[in-house]
């Protein structure tokens, strides 16, 4: 297939060996692929001339590459690579094959670890929720010493999202609550158990 030659420009000012005045041959000769190596050059230095005043343009330098590689491409459309490259991909192949193998062990480790601070963290809930148990009962009906708040089983607070309840400081506090608060609070507690009819205040004996 004919290759056009590159986006001409004004007479003139490509001459002596830059110079293409004929299309290459099909298949391109050695020569033709010199000719558009020298052709490419004089366009990219023309263009980045300080004195060039658009005489050549980005379009004659994209169409001067193009030309070279329809040259090059159309001189050997069919190159074979060499006997050794195929050893060297399948080498290295081999390489991402064996670190694919080793980021896999590794995500194996940080998902046992994963599992391990999961244990942790339900450690360190439970014996937070059983300290903060046995202070309580400790401070009486927190009159002087306040209550600490003592998370959820499903582990979020009270106080925090998504509950946003009052904090139970003291039986006085306790008494102060809306019923549906305190329901909230003792559907939270105890999971297990069903909704009470009717929500039982403590009073101070």
């Amino acid at each position: 297939m004919p290759i056009p030659l590159p986006l001409a420009i004004q007479d003139g000012i490509v001459t002596g060996d830059a110079r293409i005045a004929n299309p290459p041959a099909d298949p391109p000769t050695p020569a033709d692929v010199v000719n558009a190596i020298r052709y490419e050059k004089f366009v990219v230095d023309g263009f980045a001339d300080p004195g060039n005043d658009n005489t050549i343009t980005e379009d004659h330098v994209a169409s001067a590459l193009e030309y070279k590689a329809s040259v090059i491409t159309a001189r050997n459309p069919a190159a074979v690579a060499p006997p050794w490259l195929a050893h060297v991909l399948d080498q290295i192949n081999r390489r991402f094959d064996v670190l694919d193998g080793r980021f896999d062990q590794v995500d194996a480790r940080f998902d046992e670890v994963d599992g391990q601070l999961d244990q942790i963290k339900a450690t360190v809930q439970e014996v937070n929720h059983t300290s903060s148990y046995l202070f309580n009962r400790t401070v009486l009906n927190g009159a002087f010493t306040s209550f600490k708040e003592i998370p959820f089983p499903d582990g979020t607070w009270p106080t925090k999202e998504p509950n946003n309840l009052p904090l139970i400081e003291s039986v006085t506090t306790l008494q102060a609550m809306t019923d549906r608060e305190i329901q909230t609070y003792h559907s939270k507690y105890c999971t297990d158990q069903p909704r009470a009819r009717r929500t039982i205040r403590i009073e101070d004996s």
